[in-house]
């Protein structure tokens, strides 16, 4: 019996996104000291005279914590995508696409059951006839373009604009 012929395909970590999130952890630490700054001018201002002085500090504390908060909300979801993105293997053997991923179980496509590839925002779909199995590809894959020229030939392309 013939070996199949194997490729992975994985997203990479460069020194660029390294470095970006090098950034992103020095500006969300440097918000608690900027926090515990503004909050002890303002208890020195409510205890001044000036009332001006302790509701611009007030308003400005405010704006740091809802700033921080709506901040790690966005920054959170689009580093855990990343991160999935990073985690994730795609294997393209001379009769399937298998996504691999540590922790859960292999999901494989044969390229006869292929029903559908999707190219949605920066991700390509795998979709498979009943009972429907997905495989998202990001396209921040090292490969993406040989991998997605392979799919093709065994379904057209559907570009969609949305998820």
């Amino acid at each position: 019996m013939a070996a199949d012929k194997i490729s992975e395909f994985r997203a990479v970590s460069n020194e660029a996104i390294r470095r970006r999130d090098r950034w992103i952890r020095l500006t969300v630490w440097s918000t608690i000291p900027l926090l515990l700054v503004t909050t002890f001018v303002g208890v020195y201002a409510a205890l001044s005279s000036s009332p001006h002085v302790y509701a611009t500090f007030k308003w400005f504390a405010v704006l740091i914590v809802v700033g921080a908060i709506v901040g790690a909300y966005f920054l959170g979801n689009r580093l855990s995508i990343e991160r999935l993105e990073r985690d994730m293997v795609f294997v393209l053997t001379e009769k399937d696409v298998i996504r691999r991923r540590t922790g859960y179980p292999d999901i494989r496509i044969g390229f006869s059951e292929i029903g559908a590839l999707l190219e949605r925002n920066n991700w390509l779909v795998v979709e498979s006839i009943p009972p429907i199995k997905k495989i998202a590809i990001p396209r921040g894959v090292e490969g993406f373009a040989a991998l997605r020229a392979e799919l093709a030939k065994h379904c057209a392309v559907v570009k969609r604009s949305h998820m």
